[in-house]
C-alpha cells in the first residue's frame, strides 16, 4: 500500500548521501564469512569496483543513469 494515500501529510523520508567508502565497508560487511559464500563476496566486490571505477563518489551518484551505464559499458 502506497503510505500517500493512507496519510494524507505524509512525505517520503529524506537520506542522506553516505561517503563511497564508507557505505563500501558497511555494505561489503553483509557479505562476509560465514553470511555468504566466498563468491558471492568476491562478485559484489568486483560490481562495487565498477561503480568505483564510473566516478561514484557516494550513494547519491547511485543513479538510474548511472547504473544504466554500468550496464551499458559490460553488456
Amino acid at each position: 500500500m502506497n503510505p500517500a494515500f493512507a496519510v494524507a501529510d505524509y512525505r517520503a523520508p529524506e537520506l542522506r548521501a553516505i561517503p563511497w567508502n564508507d557505505f563500501l565497508s558497511e555494505f561489503l560487511g553483509l557479505y562476509a564469512a560465514p553470511m555468504k559464500s566466498p563468491n558471492t563476496l568476491r562478485h559484489t566486490v568486483y560490481t562495487m569496483g565498477l561503480l568505483s571505477e564510473l566516478g561514484v563518489q557516494s550513494t547519491a551518484d547511485l543513479t538510474t543513469a548511472m547504473l544504466a551505464s554500468l550496464v551499458t559499458s559490460h553488456a
